[in-house]
């Protein structure tokens, strides 16, 4: 695999902004390129497209901040770890939905 250009953070510039009531409080960039994921301190998982897809909540599965956010390699999947210990796995296929899965995972805080 070839090596990526160095990043030139001089050149980086915003083409997007997104207000939200609460503090973020953890971010993942999709493997395809489509959007950005980002955990809240409302309990939720919040998905912005890059492309012009409006933005959607995942909700009801947490009780607590969204510390921990990660992708199945495919991009299908996203995965979301919270302070309420819960580790849950979501499809990203059209409009959101409950989760697939919901582990309790650990006594404690989950992040990354």
């Amino acid at each position: 695999m070839p090596d990526s250009p160095p990043i030139d953070p001089a050149a980086a510039h915003e083409i997007a902004s997104h207000k939200h009531d609460r503090p973020l409080v953890s971010c993942a960039w999709d493997p395809l390129g489509r959007f950005v994921l980002f955990g809240s301190e409302d309990s939720a998982v919040h998905r912005l497209g890059i492309e012009g897809m409006a933005a959607a909540a995942f909700t009801g599965a947490h009780d607590s901040w969204v510390r921990a956010l990660g992708f199945s390699p495919n991009g299908r999947f996203c995965f979301s770890g919270g302070y309420d210990g819960r580790l849950c796995q979501w499809t990203l296929d059209g409009e959101p939905a409950p989760p697939l899965r919901v582990l309790q995972a650990h006594d404690g805080w989950l992040r990354a």
